[in-house]
């Protein structure tokens, strides 16, 4: 993408799209592997703007966080393949325009961040692995990559987000996924609303 806007010569939009891509390579290669969920989204607006670019703004996002939320840990690179699941594949074939949603809430102590499209949403078939995969034991051993179909082999991302999730917070945390074709997907990243430390503290 940036080699294309170096090729029409406009040095204001690859000035702007390198800073965004140093920002993403910045968070991904920091040690700290848990951080707040500002941090989270400002990256995420980087690959947002990168995708929208690359893919000739075939979508919008619209993003609605409170500030309550300011304070929420994630771990890092958490909402990146959700959002990436919806643009591949949620909006392959589209002839209208795609708009992915991130709001999120806190709901009970938790925190709750769903990313939402109005793409072509998943088959139910698909839809049973994703979940599968989604409330899987933490010690099942995947089957090979090679072995995956293309539909599995989009899924390990989410299948990734989902074991890190449960293995850092606990079984009561990760993703929910619900969709049908051709009426989006939406998937629920269940996060607690506190740091380790204001957990452990209050028992």
């Amino acid at each position: 993408s940036i080699n294309v806007l170096a090729m029409r010569n406009d040095g204001r939009k690859v000035s702007q799209m390198v800073q965004r891509l140093g920002r993403i390579l910045r968070t991904s290669f920091q040690e700290q592997e848990e951080i707040s969920l500002p941090r989270e989204i400002d990256h995420l607006k980087d690959y947002l703007d990168i995708q929208k670019f690359r893919f000739n703004d075939l979508f919008d996002y619209e993003l609605d966080i409170p500030d309550a939320m300011r304070d929420v840990p994630i771990l890092k690179l958490t909402l990146q393949p959700l959002v990436e699941n919806s643009i591949q594949p949620g909006f392959e074939g589209i002839e209208y325009p795609g708009v992915v949603r991130i709001e999120g809430k806190l709901e009970k102590g938790k925190a709750i961040v769903t990313v939402s499209d109005n793409g072509v949403g998943i088959d139910p078939e698909t839809l049973a692995r994703l979940q599968y995969a989604a409330y899987a034991a933490e010690d099942e051993a995947p089957r090979e990559r090679e072995d995956l179909s293309l539909s599995e082999r989009r899924g390990l991302g989410l299948r990734s987000v989902a074991d890190r999730l449960r293995i850092v917070y606990g079984p009561e945390y990760g993703l929910r996924i619900c969709s049908m074709p051709g009426q989006g997907t939406a998937i629920r990243c269940v996060l607690p609303a506190t740091s380790a430390s204001e957990r452990k503290e209050t028992g």
